[in-house]
């Protein structure tokens, strides 16, 4: 049997890399808007639905004012608040108490954020949110 020793070479302090952070998936969808309900930290939670009437459901997040969980796709973050501006300005700010029902449909502009943690990692951002007149 073959062994090999590794060494770890004297290095300076850890750098950051020079190259840019992975871009996120992103993905558009035409939807129903179903229900909204604003969250304790500011955000969002909308459910929008398949317009095709299958009982295809999710759950996307247009966030507060909160500053970026990933600092390294800061645009990205302020993207989706000022989607989260304009939903507040066409359609409702909706309430704290429970789910404001929503009528009509919109094309959505989803990403999944990279390097984002916690709360965050499975949920779709709205970046960008288009109404659809029907």
């Amino acid at each position: 049997m073959q062994t090999a020793t590794l060494t770890r070479e004297a290095a300076g302090p850890a750098t950051m890399p020079a190259e840019r952070p992975p871009l996120p998936f992103t993905w558009e969808v035409t939807a129903s808007l179903c229900a909204a309900r604003t969250e304790a930290d500011g955000s969002i939670q909308l459910l929008v639905a398949d317009p095709n009437g299958r009982p295809h459901r999710m759950l996307v997040t247009l966030p507060g004012a909160d500053p970026s969980p990933c600092p390294t796709q800061a645009a990205l973050w302020a993207r989706a608040r000022a989607a989260r501006a304009r939903f507040v300005r066409t359609i409702v700010d909706p309430s704290f108490e429970g789910y404001t029902l929503l009528y009509g449909a919109a094309r959505l502009t989803l990403a999944l954020p990279s390097g984002a943690g916690g709360r965050w990692r499975h949920r779709p951002l709205v970046l960008d949110i288009d109404f659809v007149d029907e």
